[in-house]
């Protein structure tokens, strides 16, 4: 019949994982390295210190959101067709599969 709940769960589990080490992660890399290097450049901003405490604070979360954010963006195609050859019968495969459907009308 289908796969059981649990080899779905590990199948999902090991796909999410791949995501995370190979797009997520290094996007963020890359945003917070430009965020480094663009508040490097900015460094001759007058500002107090807690003023500049709290901008490097957001700017950092910033880049870091942009980042997950990429890579979870770049990583959702390959996600969806690696579901659906690893995990066809899935109740996550039937949903790709319906939202598919609906693109497509």
């Amino acid at each position: 019949m289908g796969q059981s709940r649990d080899q779905e769960n590990e199948i999902l589990a090991k796909l999410v994982l791949e995501g995370l080490l190979k797009f997520t992660l290094p996007a963020i890399a890359i945003a917070t390295a430009g965020t480094y290097y663009v508040r490097r450049r900015a460094a001759s901003l007058k500002a107090t210190p807690v003023e500049r405490w709290v901008l490097t604070g957001m700017h950092y979360y910033a880049g870091t959101s942009l980042g997950a954010s990429m890579g979870m963006w770049m990583y959702e195609p390959i996600l969806e067709r690696k579901i659906l050859e690893q995990a066809p019968h899935s109740d996550i495969a039937r949903a790709i599969r319906e939202e598919k459907r609906k693109r497509n009308e």
